[in-house]
């Protein structure tokens, strides 16, 4: 089999994503307004369910030095806490949340022995969202949600898998968001861009030899629940 010297892909870089400065400071002059009294603060918690939009993708493979349109299946779940500030219409929203993807993918069979390719595998992270939102109505909010993802991990048939790993990466999420009484609905997007591929293991797991590496763009639908 031909080695590639772009073994570990291009999402694999385990660069720091920094938290932008003005993020920062808008959260915490939300919070300091919030603590004089000129605005609310509400926390709770918060689950989702989430699909990726992306059907199939066109990735490179290693083993055969080619690109090759490959079927795609993700989805998962993610379960936190929130912490809400408001000011009139406008309100800064972080979040912690801990995610659970299942990924699942099936190159052609006739053009690359998916037999030596790890092509299901589990996925786990923790996300940072910071909700930056604006009321519309007193039901209805939009949202743009900066979302730092660090710590990604994933198994294959419970075995580690190192090569997958991820220290830390930057995204975007864009939604709405419907409140009534305790009660919650948020729909988001994520918005993601990398390139996706299947390159070597390092060190093969139970008779595989390839990983791949990819990223979604996934559809959530949260619920959430305010408890203060």
């Amino acid at each position: 089999m031909k080695q590639t010297a772009k073994s570990k892909g291009d999402l694999n870089n385990h660069k720091r994503a920094n938290h932008p400065g003005w993020i920062m400071t808008l959260f915490f002059v939300f919070m300091t307004h919030a603590h004089l009294g000129y605005g609310q603060v509400k926390a709770g918690v918060r689950t989702s369910y989430m699909i990726d939009t992306i059907n199939n993708i066109n990735m490179e493979l290693a083993s055969i030095d080619n690109d090759l349109n490959v079927y795609v299946a993700r989805k998962g779940y993610n379960v936190g806490v929130f912490t809400a500030f408001e000011m009139g219409r406008f309100s800064v929203r972080p979040e912690l949340l801990y995610t659970v993807i299942e990924q699942n993918f099936r190159p052609p069979y006739i053009l690359v022995r998916i037999q030596n390719v790890i092509t299901n595998f589990t996925s786990t992270q923790w996300e940072t969202p910071i909700l930056l939102g604006y009321q519309l109505s007193d039901y209805l909010q939009i949202f743009a949600a900066p979302k730092w993802v660090v710590n990604q991990k994933s198994t294959y048939q419970n075995v580690r898998v190192p090569d997958l790993d991820r220290a830390a990466s930057m995204e975007l999420d864009l939604g709405f968001s419907i409140q009534m009484g305790a009660l919650g609905l948020d729909i988001r997007y994520s918005l993601t861009s990398a390139s996706s591929g299947a390159y070597f293991l390092q060190d093969p797991i139970e008779g595989k030899n390839q990983y791949i590496q990819s990223q979604g763009k996934y559809l959530h639908v949260g619920l959430s629940l305010f408890l203060l």
